[in-house]
């Protein structure tokens, strides 16, 4: 730990007065000179001070050859042990840690008249640790040679407990006990600057935070916050991680030097015991549950705000996704307007995100990826809420004019998702999920990989639920009939690696979705 040599201004007075120390036997300079009555005044002076006043040697051990009575009571040791090392030295009393600050203070000091000021801990009798101020001086001798300190040592012990304190409040939420916002983007600040790549953010939200607070009361918000706090600190490896709360029911981790794989490993470790249940006295809510998203940086290119954006929308999209948050009140709502006016209904939006996860995971998408393929499954179809019902509830075949109206849906859906935060990111799928391989697809005639590769994976998982699932103007297709039909359309309507992935999971019966 560094040695502080700051001054303490408010001894000076006293200071002036206990620098000149010294008893009969104590060759002291400017008791040299002195009375028995001055050296009688300035003994009493000494016995009263609220500290120790001294008189070292500059050797290896700190060798005192004058204490003042403040000794016991500054060390539990009395001055009787200290002198000339008798019992103890002074030495052994310094922390060890400022031991050798303290000799390289004297070191550059010696010969240059200057005054000693140090702050450092000590260590006393009774094991306590003390922080005490030193001021002294030099004692020169003969041939101008540096012979010994003298000084006073004070106990600044809360004098430093009060700056502690201040500081910890400066830099944390007195609530959760994790660091504050401004000290979370300090620190991200500082990484930048350092550029030690990978850097790692993990940002959570509470779900049902508001909730919670509506219905059971902002003390209960606040119980859940401070056990989110407790869970979170667990978390942190070593004293380069981070944990903060950053406001209202938002939390961040910094995890410097972790890659994706150990971001992942975290967040899924936090996932598992969040999902648990604990007695937090909220009435019937004893469950805390989170929405997670994270981002690496990984160079300059793509520094540590980009990473805390991108864990910000990933995050998002989780919460989109759970049933638990806020957020999901907002898909639902899009959702029913779309089966009402379509004619589509849950059970065909749950098994075409689940064909397309079971699509993303075998291709290995990562999580952020994956998040946005399930939210992209859902709402694929949401511009056809822009689209007249007689048309989208038609029972039989429609005209050429009518097929143009329907055409415009994927157009109508990117206004819709672009309008808002919470899906402008698969905005770009949406617009793309009727456009196929040949480039003979629509509204933009896209081809092969200028297709978004989450509408490619979709155009196979719509088309063969499409296909399989009975509608009120036609029958459904056999299961094998389907599949023969996009083997037929691979490489035309279809991406080829999305189909030879998606014959092997059904032919491995590895779907696990309802009815594929």
């Amino acid at each position: 730990m560094p040695l502080s040599l700051i001054g303490f201004s408010l001894l000076g007075g006293l200071i002036a007065i206990a620098v000149v120390l010294g008893i009969q036997n104590i060759k002291m300079r400017a008791l040299v000179k002195a009375s028995q009555e001055e050296r009688r005044r300035l003994c009493m002076v000494l016995d009263r001070l609220p500290g120790m006043a001294f008189m070292c040697l500059i050797d290896e051990h700190c060798t005192m050859t004058y204490v003042s009575p403040g000794c016991t009571i500054l060390t539990g040791y009395p001055p009787e042990m200290l002198l000339e090392n008798r019992r103890v030295s002074f030495e052994e009393i310094i922390a060890p840690e400022y031991r050798a600050p303290l000799h390289d203070m004297f070191r550059r000091i010696r010969g240059t008249q200057k005054d000693l000021h140090a702050e450092f801990e000590i260590i006393t009798r009774g094991g306590t640790r003390k922080w005490v101020f030193l001021h002294g001086e030099i004692v020169y001798g003969e041939e101008n040679t540096a012979e010994a300190v003298e000084g006073i040592i004070l106990d600044i012990s809360e004098k430093k407990r009060a700056e502690a304190e201040k500081e910890y409040l400066n830099t944390h939420d007195a609530l959760t006990g994790l660091y504050n916002r401004r000290y979370f983007f300090e620190t991200l600040l500082n990484l930048e600057a350092k550029r030690l790549y990978p850097i790692s953010c993990i940002v959570g939200n509470i779900n049902g935070m508001g909730l919670i607070n509506s219905a059971f009361g902002y003390e209960a918000g606040d119980r859940l916050l401070a056990e989110t706090g407790h869970i979170l600190s667990a978390h942190m490896e070593g004293e380069s991680s981070i944990a903060a709360h950053i406001g209202g029911d938002e939390f961040a981790l910094i995890l410097p030097s972790a890659d994706e794989k150990k971001v992942q490993e975290t967040m899924d470790a936090l996932s598992r015991n969040f999902q648990q249940c604990r007695d937090l006295d909220v009435s019937a809510v004893n469950c805390l549950s989170m929405g997670f998203g994270y981002g690496t940086a990984t160079s300059e290119d793509f520094g540590v705000f980009q990473a805390f954006n991108s864990a910000q929308k990933m995050m998002r999209q989780a919460k989109l996704l759970n049933k638990a948050s806020a957020s999901h009140g907002i898909l639902n709502s899009m959702l029913a307007t779309l089966y009402e006016k379509s004619g589509e209904t849950e059970e065909h939006s749950t098994r075409l995100a689940c064909i397309a996860t079971r699509i993303g995971e075998s291709l290995g998408l990562a999580e952020e990826e994956m998040n946005k393929l399930k939210l992209f499954s859902m709402l694929h179809d949401i511009g056809k809420i822009g689209i007249d019902d007689r048309i989208l509830k038609k029972p039989g075949p429609l005209t050429e004019d009518e097929w143009k109206i329907m055409r415009t849906h994927p157009q109508i859906g990117y206004r819709i998702a672009m309008a808002s935060s919470e899906f402008k990111e698969i905005a770009p799928y949406i617009i793309a999920h009727h456009e196929r391989w040949d480039g003979k697809g629509y509204p933009r005639g896209l081809s092969g990989e200028e297709i978004p590769l989450l509408a490619r994976i979709l155009a196979v998982a719509d088309a063969y639920d499409a296909m399989t699932t009975r509608r009120v103007y036609k029958d459904a297709w056999h299961k094998e009939a389907a599949l023969e039909e996009l083997k037929r359309n691979s490489g035309t309507q279809f991406d080829p690696k999305i189909i030879d992935i998606f014959l092997s999971l059904t032919e491995a019966g590895n779907f696990g979705c309802t009815d594929v």
